[in-house]
């Protein structure tokens, strides 16, 4: 039997450029493989057949390079003959085998979303081992002794790679997960069996198509917290089915209000045309460079603004500066000469009225206690014209442009106004909201254990 298979634009189009340069095409296909045994792909172009080669990326299963042309999952058995042609089969496994699962979060985070799942999750006797892959030693403070945790990278990390039934992750980029060099992909990926579920590490507000899909991430399953992150992770095509609509883990630890203190917090994100290369999960921090941005003039300007400090005197406020963890070090560089303005390293939510950042996706987290949030972007046409890998942002879409302060003076004035009025940026979100209250950790868990 014969069927024509539809074709979509792949996100591939997006070929070494955040615009679309060429056109590749996808296309999907599944099957029972108690129904279909074979199948072979051709292409039709009017009258003229053409035979399919195939070309494997390093983390597929399959490869030329090591001969990989047949792999196991799931009681599956898929093989790939000298025809190009698919083959499938039952195959049974023999024995009980131990079911072991990783979380992570990343170097440079001491507490995430995969932390916070593990400590619900690992108390329960329900078969499943468990471990915390500890990529930054403040993590372990963290870990009960009943919690099993691994170094990354260790011989043991790469052991359990091997073995796992499922990653449980905050962050999704392949040099955060895999204990390998990049270079070792292939040689390894016939081994891998294991399903990844993405809890994030914050709210994706920002369309991204040409790292956020799958084609692109290792992401299974995806933890979604509100109703345009579903419209983004769609559009750049992922199924429905396999977005979890419950919040992410770290929303359970938040209060729906704050104590309403008279603090401030300012927390900027990070800036990728303002570092190097990733090496190890570390940033090359390119100082001078950095020196020279108006996104550090325009932070500095506003630490430094003598109108900024009077106006904290005068209502009593007290303003916590929170770099990025990428930038924490630059920390030093400003001056700071108020009683009333501080450099923090750790913050607790709940204390603050107002939360100032560019376009972080830590906003959705006092958005989500209802806290005011004010957006500052010192580096706007930076941002806009693309340099920082992106331009398209759910708030900047959705506000009007003069809600956004671009100099130290237009977001002094947007303090002074909160003073007076107690807002914030005009804009909302439609979180997904749990029936009856239910823990975003413990819906997670059960779809943990019986969806696949």
């Amino acid at each position: 039997e014969e069927i024509e298979i539809s074709l979509a634009p792949s996100v591939h189009n997006y070929y070494l450029s955040h615009e679309p340069t060429q056109r590749f095409w996808k296309m999907e296909y599944s099957c029972n493989i108690m129904k279909v045994w074979k199948t072979a792909f051709y292409v039709q172009i009017g009258e003229t057949k053409l035979p399919v080669h195939y070309y494997f990326l390093p983390l597929t299963p399959f490869s030329h390079k090591y001969n990989y042309y047949s792999y196991v999952k799931n009681d599956a058995e898929i093989f790939i003959d000298s025809n190009g042609a698919w083959n499938f089969s039952l195959h049974n496994v023999s024995g009980e085998t131990e079911r072991i699962w990783l979380y992570y979060d990343c170097k440079g985070v001491p507490f995430d979303n995969g932390l916070c799942q593990f400590l619900h999750d690992c108390r329960k006797q329900d078969g499943v081992i468990r471990y915390y892959v500890v990529s930054d030693k403040r993590q372990k403070k963290y870990i009960p002794d009943i919690g099993k945790k691994v170094e990354f990278g260790s011989r043991a990390h790469k052991r359990l790679m091997m073995k796992a039934e499922k990653i449980v992750t905050a962050y999704i980029e392949n040099s955060n997960i895999f204990p390998f060099e990049s270079s070792e992909y292939e040689k390894y990926a016939n081994w891998f069996h294991f399903e990844t579920i993405y809890l994030q590490h914050g709210v994706l507000h920002i369309n991204m198509p040409w790292k956020y899909s799958p084609e692109r991430i290792i992401a299974d399953r995806i933890v979604v917290s509100a109703r345009f992150e579903t419209e983004l992770f769609i559009k750049n095509g992922y199924a429905e089915k396999d977005l979890w609509k419950v919040k992410m883990p770290r929303f359970d630890e938040l209060p729906r209000t704050s104590k309403g203190l008279k603090k401030i917090v300012y927390a900027p994100s990070w800036r990728a045309y303002l570092v190097g290369e990733n090496v190890n999960n570390q940033w090359e921090l390119l100082t001078n460079k950095y020196l020279a941005s108006n996104f550090f003039k325009g932070m500095e300007e506003l630490i430094c603004s003598k109108k900024l400090h009077e106006l904290l005197v005068h209502y009593d406020y007290q303003l916590d500066i929170k770099l990025h963890p990428i930038f924490a070090e630059y920390g030093d560089l400003f001056e700071i000469n108020s009683d009333n303005i501080h450099l923090v390293d750790e913050i607790l939510e709940e204390e603050y009225s107002l939360f100032i950042t560019d376009f972080s996706s830590y906003m959705f987290d006092f958005i989500y206690m209802n806290i005011p949030v004010l957006s500052y972007i010192p580096d706007f046409d930076e941002l806009r014209c693309g340099m920082n890998g992106y331009r398209d942002v759910d708030f900047l879409n959705k506000v009007k442009e003069n809600e956004v302060a671009k100099s130290s003076e237009e977001i002094v004035d947007k303090i002074r106004n909160f003073f007076e009025t107690g807002q914030g940026m005009n804009y909302t979100v439609d979180f997904y909201l749990n029936h009856e209250n239910q823990l975003s950790k413990d819906i997670i868990y059960k779809r943990l254990m019986w969806e696949h």
